[in-house]
């Protein structure tokens, strides 16, 4: 592992300046760590804001910056008023860091940071990425992936340091929650973020709303099902028709990485 973290700060040393894309999530937030030991006032931390990203993500980012005193800069994304990303086909994952990154790009030439780089890791790898797959044909570079360093490696990293996220489950962008071909837009998000801010003040760390149009299909860790059903079935349906949805079903399979493309892959076998 300290092979592995020497490595690493070997490789962020060599693009002499960068700015990192950060998200608050803990791969972001490391590679801000070893990015502002490294390259110091080389460095800056850009938060693209949006519909797309909830408040508490936005705020997270906010406090762990001020707490370790990195440079953070927000701007505001515009991919939803970019039909081709709304219209959520496959690839609009794609798109949606085609825009996020081109603005960073401008930030990156007005200040003069010669790279952009990512959190993304080598488990990164393993599902359907057309936007990591796309950053990198614009030039973004992952140095957790040159590093050869996975998830588990950069948790064990982040305790050892001692950043206060280390245990932050993965939180992909809430559009992530809307089935393929059901259009994007601002309404449906906010009630996505709604229904899952409420689940998680229950006790549930790990959830996901999806949206199917009047349909919110609630995803939780399998472990946790019998106690959500005998619980808090009842005042979740009661809050979330509340929200606006008609129907609230649950998943019996529990939450797992990648339920979104399933569709994805039944279609290709």
């Amino acid at each position: 592992m300290i092979a592995k973290i020497e490595n690493l700060k070997d490789l962020i040393k060599n693009y002499t300046s960068a700015i990192v894309a950060y998200s608050g999530g803990i791969d972001s937030t490391l590679l801000c760590y070893f990015a502002n030991e490294v390259l110091a006032d080389k460095f800056l931390a850009v938060i693209t804001t949006s519909e797309t990203l909830t408040e508490e993500e936005i705020q997270t980012a906010t406090d762990i910056a001020k707490r370790y005193d990195w440079p953070l800069l927000k701007i505001k994304s515009q991919e939803l008023e970019e039909e081709i990303f709304i219209q959520n086909n496959a690839d609009k994952c794609k798109w949606c860091k085609d825009i996020k990154i081109r603005e960073i790009k401008r930030i990156a030439r007005e200040k003069g940071f010669k790279e952009i780089i990512t959190g993304d890791n080598l488990d990164d790898l393993k599902d359907y990425r057309p936007g990591f797959k796309h950053a990198q044909t614009l030039g973004v570079k992952s140095p957790f992936i040159d590093a050869n360093i996975n998830k588990q490696e950069i948790r064990a990293i982040s305790k050892e340091i001692g950043l206060p996220n280390y245990e932050k489950p993965s939180t992909p962008c809430l559009a992530s929650r809307i089935p393929y071909g059901i259009r994007i837009t601002k309404e449906n998000l906010k009630k996505v973020e709604a229904a899952e801010f409420f689940i998680k003040s229950l006790g549930y760390n790990v959830v996901r709303v999806r949206h199917e149009e009047n349909t919110a299909k609630i995803e939780i860790e399998k472990g946790h099902l019998a106690h959500f059903t005998s619980t808090h079935s009842e005042i979740v349906v009661e809050k979330l028709k509340e929200i606006g949805y008609t129907y609230v079903v649950l998943d019996l399979q529990g939450y797992k990485v990648g339920n979104l493309n399933k569709v994805l892959k039944t279609h290709e076998a």
